[in-house]
């Protein structure tokens, strides 16, 4: 939901930029990030509030909050209490795969549990991957104003070929930039940081690695 959010303060922002071309006339957009991470923490609280467990409990849900395990293929226990089920929905949410490249552990970096708390649009955003995230964000961040360049061998590399060639014009055309090599070390310095791949480097004051 973070990331929807974003992307609909970009659109909003792109639409406004390039609005000349519907012959709507429109100044530069100013963005306030600390302005558009309110919204974003706003928003993630609206969508939260039904799911509270009060609220669930209310709806005549039971929430049993605690250390789980499986006692046999049908019973959990949950810190004291058991509870018996024909099915089990495991939902444990996810982590971010942080890349093993040499000299990140040295230097500042988001990954997307942290970027939404970003108060500060950067003048160039690094991105490490090529996957869904990598890209949806790539994309807000250029919408927002930020130079952008992606560090990936592949974008959504799980997709079809086309959707690959589609999303690589689309990024051109919008002023992404793009490295086609696979990240190997990363070093900082003062306000900068470099990220260096067999294709060259990238340096800029904003990394996202995913």
């Amino acid at each position: 939901m973070p990331s929807k959010s974003l992307i609909k303060v970009a659109t909003v922002a792109h639409h406004a930029r390039n609005a000349a071309r519907y012959r709507v006339a429109t100044s530069e957009p100013v963005i306030d990030m600390t302005v558009v991470r309110d919204y974003l923490r706003a928003t993630i609280q609206q969508i939260y509030k039904p799911t509270e467990p009060e609220t669930l409990s209310k709806k005549g849900m039971d929430v049993l909050i605690g250390a789980t395990r499986f006692l046999d293929p049908h019973t959990l226990e949950v810190g004291t209490q058991q509870i018996r089920a024909k099915k089990v929905l495991i939902n444990t949410g996810a982590e971010p795969r942080i890349p093993q490249i040499r000299g990140l552990e040295d230097v500042s970096y988001s990954t997307y549990q942290q970027i939404f708390d970003n108060d500060r649009l950067p003048e160039h955003l690094l991105v490490i991957g090529g996957g869904p995230i990598g890209c949806e964000l790539a994309q807000a961040y250029r919408r927002l104003g930020s130079r952008v360049t992606i560090i990936a061998e592949h974008l959504l590399p799980r997709e079809e070929p086309e959707v690959s060639e589609l999303l690589n014009r689309i990024f051109a055309q919008e002023g992404i930039e793009r490295l086609v090599a696979r990240a190997e070390t990363v070093h900082g310095a003062p306000g900068a940081i470099t990220v260096h791949t067999t294709a060259g480097d990238a340096t800029g004051d904003l990394l996202l690695g995913l």
